[in-house]
């Protein structure tokens, strides 16, 4: 009878044991991602790129210059295209990865002509990328 009893506490302490450790685990994970993602700005998660092409920051004000920079590889060719919140087309900037190795790319953030009013430029600009030869860049955003 005792060898049932001592059989079945030993059961029971493996179940606790385990769920303890699961349940420590469990937080240990969450407190670790819950630390990075409430350290990391919200709107920096919208901007952060880890490829080829990055802003220098998330947010402009109109006035203030925005700059896109990037390290090219060789077959890297094509165009950038900043959209407008109003879906026009601002300006677009041409890039050769054959020819520079580097680009930083500066404007402000201005009405271009007299049939744009400032609050076209509010709210959240597209950077767009048109590569030949299947190349894929995935667009970034920015707010104003």
């Amino acid at each position: 009878m005792k060898k049932g009893i001592n059989a079945s506490r030993s059961k029971k302490s493996y179940k606790k044991a385990s769920i303890i450790t699961a349940t420590v685990v469990i937080a240990v994970i969450g407190t670790i991602f819950g630390s990075y993602t409430s350290s990391a700005n919200p709107q920096a998660l919208s901007w952060l790129n880890f490829s080829t092409f990055s802003l220098d920051k998330p947010s402009y004000t109109i006035g203030e210059a925005v700059t896109l920079t990037s390290r090219l590889s060789q077959e890297q060719r094509g165009e950038v295209v900043f959209t407008q919140p109003n879906g026009k087309i601002h300006h677009t900037y041409p890039f050769d990865g054959s020819r520079v190795k580097t680009i930083e790319h500066s404007f402000r953030i201005m009405p271009p002509s007299n049939d744009c009013i400032p609050t076209d430029l509010l709210g959240v600009w597209d950077v767009s990328f048109k590569m030949p030869l299947g190349l894929k860049q995935n667009p970034i955003s920015f707010e104003v």
